[in-house]
């Protein structure tokens, strides 16, 4: 049930919203629950309803009404890729000087965000908040329900390509964060790919960038070594330079989650040094690029909340730069949401295949599979194509020992996190209990708003 709550309080007493799929009975059930009255599109016979064309924005009018209650500062995120993971970095960044409020999970529409909106504690100091671009229209009405100050624009890619039909409107929804912005604020965008500063509703732009020094912040002396990404910052407005290690991290283009992290501190005025101390401290959770080492000297690159081509190759490639003893083998299911161009998404997987280290690869899926078939896999990579988690999980005991390394990457719908919980269950119970703990804590806090 996907009923959304405008309630400044955790008591009954307040009115709900109808959005997504809602249905007559949600509304219903939400009435029954205490709720004073509904926004709906259409009055509900024997219910207190609000008629209104679009009850989202509604909504968003609502929650920013007591998002502005707080005088806290707001950062957003949003993008195809990397979303989740810069702001976890944002967060690391801040709180070595500010009292922040950050979830910490990756919840992120509508009525998620508006949630936290209304939940600003009143101690916090800055709000950290990732907002979803996949639902048509959504993003700025999230934006307004934050107010932020400052907004980070990551990857765009074609992800919820069934939902927009083509790229040009996923760049367009991206960029729609920048809508209703206060005068002052800033954006963040990565120079080396960002194309679109015409669609930015701001004058306030901050570039970063792995490899262009005439950007305000980047990157140089970039090296992979066994600890994770070293690198230097070079802030162009100081001319200075800062070295930075990203622990147990070996993606490359984490260090644009980092560029931009350091941006968004700099822009709080924190200092440089805090701002290294707090990248530093950064550390992966759950199943989001996070390497996990078992007892026996397994290596597991956990990826699988979701996934884009873009992602995955990134992900095969930062594999190939972990060194490990043994084999590489690499655990692979659909991409979802690929629309018209799935089926070269998946051929871009395949090829990436051909030309890293893996030498096994485990497919599951019926695209991956149909991609194996028009694009062979070399001689060096044995291929096993399987049909349920079952079957994943007997490959991986008969192929996985000691010193190798296993990457699992697919999109949500395959649920490969659940294989890595069976295979190493005490490893796995281990994140999910720090995970839930951060959950509980969050959750006690905004309680107290």
């Amino acid at each position: 049930m996907a009923v959304c709550a405008v309630q400044p309080t955790f008591q009954k007493g307040c009115i709900c919203i109808q959005l997504y799929e809602d249905t007559e009975e949600d509304m219903r059930w939400a009435v029954r629950n205490g709720a004073l009255a509904i926004v709906v599109k259409k009055a509900i016979d024997g219910l207190p309803c609000i008629v209104s064309n679009s009850p989202e924005t509604v909504y968003a009018k609502m929650c920013r009404y007591y998002r502005k209650l707080s005088d806290a500062k707001a950062v957003a995120i949003t993008g195809s890729i990397g979303k989740t993971t810069t702001k976890f970095m944002i967060d690391c960044v801040l709180k070595k000087q500010f009292n922040t409020i950050c979830n910490p999970t990756n919840e992120n529409v509508m009525f998620q965000v508006g949630h936290c909106a209304q939940h600003i504690p009143m101690d916090a100091q800055i709000l950290v908040q990732e907002i979803s671009e996949g639902t048509p229209g959504y993003t700025s009405l999230m934006s307004e329900m934050v107010d932020p100050d400052i907004v980070v624009i990551t990857t765009i890619d074609k992800s919820h390509m069934e939902a927009f039909g083509s790229g040009e409107k996923i760049i367009e929804e991206v960029c729609s964060i920048t809508k209703g912005l206060s005068p002052d604020a800033r954006v963040v965008v990565n120079k080396d790919e960002f194309k679109w500063f015409d669609k930015l509703q701001t004058q306030h732009v901050v570039t970063v960038s792995l490899n262009d020094p005439s950007a305000d912040l980047s990157a140089n002396n970039i090296t992979i070594t066994h600890d994770g990404l070293a690198f230097d910052v070079l802030v162009k407005e100081s001319n200075q330079k800062y070295p930075v290690l990203l622990k147990n991290i070996y993606a490359i283009h984490n260090v644009v989650s980092a560029l931009s992290a350091f941006a968004v501190g700099l822009h709080f005025k924190t200092s440089p040094e805090l701002i290294v101390s707090g990248l530093q401290e950064f550390k992966m959770k759950g199943v989001r690029q996070n390497v996990l080492r078992t007892a026996d000297d397994i290596t597991i690159y956990a990826d699988c909340f979701n996934a884009v081509a873009t992602s995955v190759k990134a992900a095969i490639k930062a594999c190939d730069q972990i060194p490990v003893n043994g084999k590489r083998i690499a655990v692979l299911g659909d991409v979802e949401e690929g629309g018209k161009d799935s089926e070269m998404q998946h051929d871009m997987i395949v090829q990436s295949v051909n030309e890293s280290q893996f030498s096994i690869l485990i497919a599951i899926g019926e695209k991956i599979q149909k991609a194996i078939n028009r694009i062979p896999v070399g001689e060096h990579c044995k291929v096993i194509c399987c049909n349920d988690h079952k079957e994943i999980l007997a490959a991986l005991k008969n192929h996985c020992s000691g010193g190798d390394l296993v990457l699992f990457k697919a999109s949500y719908a395959y649920k490969l996190f659940l294989c890595i919980a069976k295979m190493w269950p005490s490893l796995v119970a281990e994140v999910q209990n720090a995970e839930k703990e951060e959950y509980s804590t969050w959750w006690n806090r905004i309680k107290m708003s």
